[in-house]
């Protein structure tokens, strides 16, 4: 058992080297684009929208692939790629063509990445490790994405440049590749990876389904303010400072919301907590819309976060508790994340370039999809479980 849990420390190195690679790289790109470029919010859009696409078409192959070649030639492929061939190149980037080509292979790295990850950590913690380890899992990619959310911010765009940034972003990727080093070993079987909730095959199915529904609306808001925030923090003015505190905040909030939920199990299987934290998230937006104070946008953004890691935690979580096909399951949460942050800058961008004078209108619209996704949610539990709560209650130590 110390062996499998040494293993599972060193991925979640590689996931938070990683993840500070990917924030970063996504947020630069951005701030590149209409900075240097010119990129308008519809542009922007089109930018998080193309490479989203990619990763979300391949994550639903991806993962299979995991179940049938192993995780670890598939991950060290992606961040050999990633370091050694992607971010150079990027440095040679002068259009906005060059800036979608270099997202659209970003996003079919990630994917070649991030299922065969979660799947061998999967098999990495039988029984009830699962929970704690997807929970360490979390924490390590969420801090990756505070780092990187500052590693590719204006702040750091200003003082270093674009490629300056760039070789940053190598550095992180030849961390994340070291960290798979000795990764081998023996394997756990699935008998050993027995789920941690004894759950009735029907609730599981439902609340796995109400976790994909939340993990998408998250990733629609917290994907689509990612890309299309510089084109908002441009009409408010906000100073480069403000932006990355703003940008930060969400992040910050979602790997709040995974410490504490790593703790406790009351909200496993509850449609109240998702209800609650969604509709809280979802208003602040809407709100956050109307409002100009940088330090109102935080508090907004932190309670987005937060909802952010409800939703994915529940997803990966039901997606990999009944273990079986865990490389299939994983592809289709991270699929489904991925088409929310397809939708996401598109609809965002889109509607910046529509109302031009209201700064905030696209924080608010994302906000308008979280409480869509509550309304589809109560809905669909109500039909599937029309005369009583499947709340389960916490009995996990």
């Amino acid at each position: 058992m110390e062996s499998l849990k040494t293993r599972r420390v060193q991925l979640y190195f590689t996931s938070f080297f990683l993840d500070s690679v990917a924030h970063a790289f996504v947020v630069l790109v951005s701030f590149h684009a209409r900075s240097f470029l010119g990129a308008s919010s519809r542009e922007l859009g089109y930018l998080g929208f193309f490479w989203m696409v990619v990763y979300s078409i391949a994550c639903f192959t991806t993962g299979r692939w995991s179940d049938r070649l192993g995780s670890l030639p598939l991950i060290r492929s992606s961040l050999g790629f990633i370091g050694l061939v992607l971010l150079p190149a990027s440095m040679l980037a002068s259009s906005l063509t060059h800036l979608y080509l270099a997202m659209g292979l970003f996003g079919i790295a990630l994917a070649v990445f991030w299922p065969p990850l979660q799947c061998q950590l999967a098999f990495l913690s039988p029984g009830r490790l699962l929970w704690p380890a997807l929970g360490a899992f979390n924490i390590s990619w969420g801090i990756g994405s505070v780092i990187g959310t500052v590693s590719g911010g204006p702040k750091v765009y200003e003082g270093l440049g674009f490629q300056g940034a760039l070789l940053l972003l190598m550095g992180f990727v030849a961390c994340s590749f070291a960290s798979t080093l000795g990764l081998g070993g023996r394997a756990v079987s699935r008998a050993e990876s027995s789920p941690i909730d004894e759950v009735e095959g029907g609730r599981a199915r439902l609340f796995l389904q109400l976790g994909w529904i939340a993990n998408f609306c998250a990733g629609f808001a917290m994907g689509g303010l990612h890309i299309v925030f510089a084109d908002v923090a441009g009409k408010l003015e906000l100073t480069s400072l403000e932006s990355t505190a703003i940008l930060v905040s969400k992040e910050a909030g979602r790997l709040v919301a995974f410490g504490l939920l790593r703790r406790f199990g009351a909200w496993h299987h509850s449609l109240a907590w998702l209800v609650i934290l969604q509709t809280s998230g979802g208003a602040a937006l809407v709100l956050g819309g109307f409002v100009r104070s940088a330090a109102v946008l935080c508090a907004f953004f932190s309670l987005l976060g937060i909802f952010s890691g409800l939703a994915y935690y529940s997803s990966i979580l039901y997606s990999l508790n009944l273990r079986q096909d865990a490389g299939k399951r994983t592809g289709i949460h991270e699929g489904i994340l991925a088409i929310g942050v397809v939708l996401g800058p598109l609809i965002l961008g889109e509607t910046g370039e529509q109302f031009p004078n209201w700064s905030g209108g696209a924080v608010s619209v994302a906000g308008l999809v979280l409480l869509a996704g509550v309304i589809l949610e109560l809905a669909l539990h109500a039909k599937r479980c029309p005369s009583k709560d499947l709340r389960v209650p916490s009995s996990i130590p």
